[in-house]
């Protein structure tokens, strides 16, 4: 269901977003392309095939906005994540939840992006665009997943994630566990992200 249900769903929930926008005379400044790659637990194999097709090629991409595992929303340390995937009837305590998203970002054109999304985010009362998601954190999100091929290209990229936790992998990874208020929460702030002009 995070993993990843909910960035596909939030991919969704965008399009549709835009569609409305578009039909009400406000297109975006740039065209944007909704996709959602295929076999990324196999090695990131849908979004390789991806950047070196033509249809990659044939495109200027200046931005490549993921969004992988954005429906949790409490901040398990990565010690915390591995050991209590090997408890089979793990149970979250929903009262240590909160209103946050990381965001990882590279490249020069991506800077002001993550200003704006931190001034949409006050529109929400407490929450948090947060820069520090922990070092192993960070490196998992670095290369495993499919931003990552982008980022070879030298394609820009924002990648929202609210980290790993102790489902993460496991059959417990189940509809009813997702955060649905700070999923939405996310995805709005990522649809008025998108709408900023993007100047090199």
């Amino acid at each position: 269901a995070d993993d990843n249900a909910s960035g596909t769903a939030a991919l969704l929930e965008l399009a549709r977003l835009w569609s409305i926008s578009v039909a009400n005379g406000y297109p975006p400044d740039r065209s944007l392309l909704f996709v959602a790659f295929t076999a990324e637990e196999k090695g990131l194999l849908g979004s390789e095939y991806f950047i070196n097709s033509e249809a990659a090629e044939n495109r200027n991409i200046i931005l490549n906005i993921n969004m992988d595992m954005i429906g949790k929303s409490i901040k398990y340390s990565f010690v915390e994540g591995m050991s209590g995937m090997a408890i089979d009837d793990f149970k979250e305590d929903t009262t240590k939840r909160e209103k946050y998203v990381y965001l990882l970002n590279n490249g020069k054109v991506t800077k002001p992006l993550v200003k704006a999304s931190k001034s949409f985010a006050k529109q929400y009362e407490g929450f948090q665009v947060d820069r520090r998601p922990g070092l192993l954190n960070k490196m998992i999100y670095k290369t495993s997943s499919d931003h990552k091929h982008f980022h070879k290209k030298g394609i820009p990229i924002l990648v929202w994630f609210t980290g790993t936790h102790p489902d993460y992998h496991t059959p417990r990874d189940t509809p009813e566990k997702i955060d649905y208020r700070n999923m939405t929460t996310i995805t709005r702030i990522i649809y008025l992200t998108s709408g900023v002009i993007l100047i090199e």
